[in-house]
């Protein structure tokens, strides 16, 4: 995984923001000095993938027979092989949700809501 290096402050860039709703404003945001990612400083931030392990485990408590330990296993391989998916300096935390729930409904008969309501 690539660690971000921020640029100088006087070197941010004018991009959309939205705080929350429909809202959209103007703000100074950071980006890496290395790669040129720009850093996504919204209020929907990603979390590690032991987050999404906790939930996978939620929903095994919930249906016991729903999810195997073989598909907790081949989601969570999955989600660790996705590129930047921990990347917290770049991916929204609605993105990285959009991610692991189609990867369990994937391996998994799920519905996508029954999934989207453990997050």
């Amino acid at each position: 995984m690539h660690i971000h290096v921020d640029c100088h402050n006087d070197e941010r860039t004018w991009l959309p923001y939205e705080p929350r709703g429909d809202q959209k404003f103007l703000s100074l945001h950071p980006w890496c000095s290395d790669c040129g990612e720009v850093k996504y400083i919204g209020p929907d931030r990603a979390k590690g993938i032991g987050y999404y392990v906790n939930i996978l485990s939620d929903i095994k408590r919930r249906k016991k027979k729903a999810v195997t330990d073989v598909q907790m296993r081949l989601i969570v391989k999955e989600l660790e092989g996705i590129h930047d998916f921990e990347d917290f300096y770049t991916l929204s935390g609605h993105n990285q949700e959009r991610i692991f729930v189609d990867t369990v409904a994937r391996y998994t008969n799920l519905r996508e809501e029954f999934i989207e309501d453990f997050l």
